[in-house]
């Protein structure tokens, strides 16, 4: 389940619900979203077991942490806040990948949406430019 609500974040956030359908854009799609897919996070370490041991989650946590810090030496806590939730897009993909993307043939099933996502983007911006 983790791992589809994933994909789907994932797709989502190079296509942008709002650009493709910008009548979605007051419901808040991908925020929806990226709450679902925190949840699924949180039940998929709890009934599986997170992957604690990778040296790459500690540093992307002091890296979201020195986000918030950086702001909030410069004496400004709304910056701080707007800077971590913007960066939180990228960490909810990371987490979610940690989560969810365990075995050989979802990673090959996540590699061939990030193609096709990219065969989309690259589509679109030729379609912009004609």
């Amino acid at each position: 389940m983790i791992f589809i609500v994933t994909l789907l974040y994932v797709v989502l956030t190079y296509l942008s619900p709002a650009s493709l359908l910008p009548a979605l854009a007051p419901y808040r799609v991908m925020l929806v979203l990226a709450g679902i897919v925190a949840f699924g996070i949180l039940g998929s370490a709890a009934t599986s077991g997170f992957p604690w041991r990778p040296p790459q989650l500690r540093l992307m946590v002091g890296f979201i942490a020195a986000i918030g810090l950086s702001r909030l030496a410069h004496l400004t806590i709304g910056g701080a806040i707007s800077s971590v939730l913007e960066f939180m897009t990228s960490g909810i993909v990371f987490f979610a990948i940690l989560a969810g993307v365990k075995t050989l043939g979802r990673v090959r099933i996540f590699l061939l949406a990030m193609a096709l996502v990219g065969i989309a983007l690259l589509t679109r911006s030729v379609i912009a430019l004609h």
